[in-house]
């Protein structure tokens, strides 16, 4: 039943929209669709290899015009010194009878900054000795980013990069599952998540299925907004598959009542 795995499709003009709208006829479909996937893995391998974050691509094309917004992070142009001009003039080549037209968009979230205090009460319950790795910081950041935004796609992208890089893969996505629970507890917009990890893990003879659930996820009902997002990694031993539902309520991200009266009765009784 992959129509209820991948809960896209069905939504589709109810609660989700089309990334890439074409005005074209029917017949040049196939053709268009090849095209369209092409871009999107050209921007993809370019934003991997600079280590940034891709957080959105959405295509519009009418008559020969062809407009690519690329939602990035805020100041990237900075950090990381992309050349867009070479980047339009060589998909012009490669496509001559095409205008393409590349718009970056930076994405500003004011309400992650005002709760970006708060994240301190997670930083108090994995301090190990009055100190935190600077991957535990990452990791925080990262989720507290896609959380606020609502867009998975950062998770997966963190927990690709960094289980390439790493021999042994079982501590790392017990951390990770840890760290979903945590901001489980924290908000109350956050329903319920799955986290499902495929492939020859920890160099094992043969592929295992590794799944981490809490919570609901209702993939029947279609009222419902749940996110979705697939990425793969490359080990010695094969390819590794990660996929990732969460469930979010329709309303503004808010802290739960109970875990503001916690750190109410705290900050009462240093007093």
């Amino acid at each position: 039943m992959g129509q209820k795995i991948i809960p896209i499709s069905l939504r589709l003009n109810k609660k989700k929209n089309w990334n890439s709208k074409w005005i074209v006829n029917n017949n040049e479909y196939s053709n268009l669709l090849h095209f369209d996937l092409e871009i999107k893995k050209y921007f993809q391998n370019i934003f991997n290899y600079k280590n940034l974050k891709l957080i959105d691509i959405n295509i519009i094309k009418t008559s020969k015009n062809i407009n690519v917004y690329v939602y990035i992070q805020k100041n990237a142009k900075k950090y990381y010194n992309l050349s867009y001009n070479k980047i339009i003039n060589h998909l012009n080549l490669y496509y001559p009878n095409n205008n393409i037209k590349l718009f970056i968009k930076n994405t500003q979230f004011f309400e992650f900054l005002k709760l970006r205090k708060n994240l301190k009460q997670i930083f108090d319950k994995i301090k190990k000795n009055n100190k935190i790795n600077k991957n535990v910081k990452k990791m925080i950041y990262n989720f507290s980013y896609a959380f606020y935004t609502k867009n998975i796609n950062i998770i997966t992208f963190y927990i690709k990069q960094t289980l390439e890089r790493k021999k042994t893969h079982k501590k790392f996505i017990n951390n990770i599952d840890n760290m979903l629970q945590e901001f489980f507890k924290m908000f109350s917009n956050f329903i319920g998540y799955r986290l499902q990890f495929k492939g020859r893990l920890n160099k094992s003879k043969r592929k295992k299925k590794m799944v981490f659930q809490k919570g609901k996820i209702p993939l029947n009902t279609l009222e419902y907004d749940i996110k979705y997002h697939f990425n793969e990694f490359k080990t010695p031993s094969g390819i590794c598959s990660i996929k990732l539902w969460v469930f979010f309520k329709p309303t503004k991200i808010k802290l739960n009542s109970k875990f503001l009266k916690k750190k109410l009765i705290k900050k009462n009784k240093k007093f």
